[in-house]
């Protein structure tokens, strides 16, 4: 039923997904997992969960292009809005449709690096994704997760950005995009909300999030606040 409701929810999103993640408050998130994945080129990426592409454009914005990129989702329109956004802008870009609930099919030590922004809370097994993830990372290879920790409010969000707006047109502009979320955005926040009252997502303290890293095996990890404060970012390596 999770995976039902997961991907319509997300089909349905996508439609308004590009406006999400255009936000400064997602931009400077998506900076944060950029300069904790520390690309040297040449790298094979995986973006578990990568909707429509939003780590990806700010790759390019850095001038990042040389990196191999795997990208899955269990939204067929968000790959599709990925793949019109991102085609013959990488070395090498591949997408597929996949739900992270279940093995996943790459080789055993396969990937330089994985990112997945704010898609784990949405998956039931947390364990078993993480496990999958070390499966099919290399020797020394990294990861950065980003996801809502268990006290995360959306209003931050919004604060965030007029905090960020050094200038009047900056703030108008911050005032337009909130009053656009409220017709855009909210409708599919209240979904997740409910989704996350019922328990089909999940939102984790530090503490559970350390541990599920360990029982994976990764030998190392570190958890600090992104996201107006309201995520944990992880980096953790094999």
């Amino acid at each position: 039923m999770t995976s039902i409701f997961s991907r319509v929810l997300w089909d349905l999103h996508s439609i308004v997904y590009d406006f999400k993640t255009s936000a400064v408050v997602h931009k400077d998130l998506q900076e944060d997992i950029i300069n904790e994945l520390d690309f040297k080129g040449g790298e094979l990426l995986l973006d578990a969960g990568i909707g429509t592409g939003a780590l990806e454009i700010a790759l390019l914005r850095r001038g990042i292009s040389d990196i191999k990129v795997v990208g899955v989702d269990i939204s067929t329109n968000m790959l599709k809005r990925a793949e019109k956004r991102l085609n013959h802008k990488f070395k090498d870009l591949e997408l597929k449709r996949l739900n992270l609930n279940s093995p996943l099919p790459f080789p055993v030590n396969h990937f330089d690096a994985i990112a997945c922004c704010n898609t784990f809370y949405t998956l039931y097994n947390h364990l078993a994704a993480l496990k999958e993830f070390y499966r099919i990372l290399k020797p020394h290879g990294k990861i950065v997760l980003t996801t809502p920790h268990e006290r995360f409010k959306g209003t931050e969000l919004m604060k965030y950005h007029y905090k960020k707006s050094e200038k009047l047109h900056h703030y108008l502009k911050a005032a337009s995009e909130s009053l656009l979320s409220i017709f855009l955005i909210l409708p599919f926040e209240l979904l997740i909300t409910i989704a996350e009252k019922k328990g089909e997502y999940k939102h984790l303290d530090e503490e559970s999030m350390g541990k599920l890293f360990l029982q994976a095996g990764f030998n190392s990890h570190k958890i600090k606040l992104a996201y107006a404060e309201q995520n944990w970012l992880v980096k953790a390596g094999k």
